[in-house]
């Protein structure tokens, strides 16, 4: 907007000492700039004065005054509003005043006799002021736009910079953060142009050089590794802008840059973790369908051939067969429940370790005897070599896991060995006992080392498969004997079998006691009665079928409460078979009434409950010893002579 239309008036400040000169310069000043209001003055204290209160616009000053001068005038100026311009109007046509005034800082020199020229003067000096104080502006902002950018680059966690290439190649800024990013100082940055691309790792240099490239785009970002000054790598995330000239040359890269390891490293987790998931899906769904059919298979021969033996149409070679097939099936069947049962307890973390007085050569010989008949049908050798001689043999050791995972190294060893031969080594060096299952079977290809003990997991694919198994026992086996405090090995080849070695922390059982020494010693010559506490009539029936041909008289009760009741009408129990599961009162409880009222009675735990840890707690509720369903005729035999110190 011209200073003629402006609304506020333009205060134009007049140093003179004759009024007609004054009012001459008013009138042709109006003449210019119609809005304008005056103050005239002709002493230096009035002209101090009128700076501060008047504030004055323009400043029209004569040259020379009988009390001032318009140099000294100048030079007020100068210093109190040194942005307002300074017109001297005089008659002196000097050439040296002019020339003196205008080194000292005057706007314009304007001789009295050509006075029309001082309107268009002050109208010119007034915009020019107007240019210079929004040059000045525009100068400040710029200024502090550029502080405001130093500020945040010297106190930014990125690393801030610019590359030139013209007219030479070099760093022109590198923030600080530099120095806690690569380890290299700014100096160090300004001192080797090529100390940037010598950051980038190798392999990640071509990335850095296709950004220059016409095309490429522009401030996308982009991911390169940087190898830092103690020669560890990191990843980075860097956004540039190329800046080119008139030509298309480009002369410089301006950028910023985040060390992003810690995320990388983060997203490399999560993708591990989703793969695994995803893996992990894809087995348990290839180990529910292969359970359909493991679960299946053995369920169809017994409920098939349990139909043949209710049809009654066969001989007594058939009666033979068919029970010995429902009877492996049976054990099967068991097998697959209990090896499901131990591997949700393992996942879920509810495994606790049980450790107990445990007799090595005793109960290897058990294991031996459990296996040697299956073995043989297979037309296979099986060999137990314990070196332990019988003092050493006697540990303390978690034997249920220790048999458990040896039982499942064996039958991972049968289901894979179709001749030859299956070996069973248990020695002791030094604080550990050692285990070795070898066997001469298929093998396994190192590559697969790394894998097999993972859970649901198995070599053969299942459409592949021929033998059978649920992929659980080696998971489990590991399990326990890194519960156990040992550690298992593999050593297989594919032609040349497999041996699968193990250690446990060797723990001498000082104070041993033989099995049946703590129970009551028995005549054999007398009947025996026992109490079964059993709420089920089909599992009653099968206890009463498995005795009926020895001489133990039974009394039957349905709850614990009338267990209780029995112990305390009858001085002749000689034992009691007690369900743990059952109303009114369960077994535990009945147990503890029963040993804190008559102590001397043997109980023996007879339960479907097999979880790791329920046989503790039978003991701990004072049962002597623990029988899980179902029941094995002679086990259940074994287990009651045993207790009753009977030679049956």
């Amino acid at each position: 907007m011209d200073q003629n239309t402006a609304s506020a008036p333009i205060r134009v400040l007049i140093v003179e000492d004759l009024p007609s000169d004054a009012l001459l310069a008013e009138r042709e000043i109006l003449k210019a700039i119609d809005n304008a209001v005056f103050e005239c003055v002709e002493t230096e204290q009035d002209f101090i004065r009128a700076l501060e209160e008047f504030d004055p616009d323009i400043i029209v000053s004569d040259y020379q005054m009988p009390y001032f001068d318009g140099l000294s005038a100048l030079e007020i100026a100068r210093v109190k509003i040194p942005l307002t311009p300074f017109i001297v109007h005089t008659g002196s046509q000097n050439e040296d005043t002019a020339v003196a005034c205008m080194k000292a800082g005057a706007t314009d020199y304007v001789l009295k006799e050509r006075i029309k020229r001082l309107g268009p003067a002050v109208k010119q000096a007034l915009e020019n002021k107007k240019e210079k104080i929004e040059k000045i502006r525009i100068q400040n902002e710029l200024k502090e736009s550029e502080n405001r950018f130093r500020r945040l680059a010297e106190n930014a966690d990125d690393l801030i910079y610019r590359y030139e290439f013209l007219p030479e190649r070099r760093f022109a800024y590198v923030s600080p953060s530099a120095y806690r990013i690569t380890g290299y100082t700014p100096g160090e940055h300004y001192a080797d142009p090529d100390l940037g691309f010598k950051l980038v790792h190798p392999d990640d240099r071509e990335i850095l050089q296709k950004l220059s490239e016409p095309g490429s785009k522009q401030g996308e970002s982009i991911t390169l590794r940087w190898v830092k000054k103690d020669g560890s790598v990191i990843w980075t995330e860097q956004k540039n802008v190329i800046i080119r000239d008139n030509e298309g040359r480009v002369t410089a890269i301006e950028g910023i840059a985040r060390d992003i390891s810690q995320r990388k490293e983060t997203e490399e987790k999560l993708e591990k973790a989703l793969k695994k998931a995803e893996e992990s899906d894809r087995l348990k769904t290839a180990f529910l369908n292969n359970l359909s059919h493991e679960i299946r298979t053995p369920l169809n021969s017994i409920m098939g051939f349990s139909n043949l033996l209710a049809d009654g149409d066969f001989n007594e070679e058939s009666l033979s067969q068919y029970v010995g097939i429902i009877n492996k099936s049976g054990k099967k069947l068991l097998h697959i429940i209990n090896d499901i049962i131990s591997i949700s307890s393992i996942e879920t973390g509810q495994e606790e370790l049980n450790e107990d007085v445990a007799d090595l050569k005793k109960s290897l010989d058990e294991l031996y005897d459990e296996y040697i008949d299956e073995i043989d049908e297979q037309k296979i050798k099986f060999y137990l070599q314990c070196s332990l001689d019988s003092s050493e043999a006697k540990v303390i050791c978690d034997w249920y896991k220790l048999e458990h995972a040896l039982g499942c190294l064996l039958d991972n060893a049968i289901r894979f060995t179709e001749k030859g031969e299956i070996r069973l080594e248990c020695s002791r060096k030094d604080d550990r006992l050692w285990f070795r299952v070898i066997d001469t079977g298929q093998g396994i290809d190192p590559e697969h080392h790394a894998i097999i003990f993972d859970s649901f997991r198995q070599v053969t694919p299942a459409k592949d498969r021929v033998v059978e198994g649920t992929g659980l026992g080696l998971s489990i086996a590991k399990s326990y004997i890194e519960m156990m405090g040992g550690e298992i090995s593999l050593d297989s080849e594919p032609g040349r079998g497999s041996t699968f070695s193990f250690y446990i922390p060797y723990k001498a059982a000082e104070h041993y006691q033989a099995e049946g020494e703590k129970f009551r010693q028995k005549s054999a010559d007398r009947e025996y009665t026992l109490l079964v506490a059993e709420d089920e009539p089909t599992n009653y029936l099968l206890i009463e079928s498995i005795l009926e041909s020895y001489p133990y008289r039974l009394i039957h009760v349905t709850n614990g409460e009338d267990a209780v009741k029995v112990c305390r009408k009858y001085k002749d129990i000689d034992l009691v078979i007690m369900d743990i599961k059952m109303p009114l009162m369960n077994g535990l409880e009945a147990t503890r009434i029963i040993k804190k009222e008559k102590g001397d009675i043997p109980v023996l735990a007879v339960t479907a409950h097999a979880l790791e840890g329920d046989r503790e707690k039978a003991i701990d509720a004072g049962c002597d010893d623990y029988l899980t369903k179902p029941l094995k005729k002679g086990e259940l035999v074994e287990k009651i002579n045993s207790m009753l110190g009977a030679g049956f």
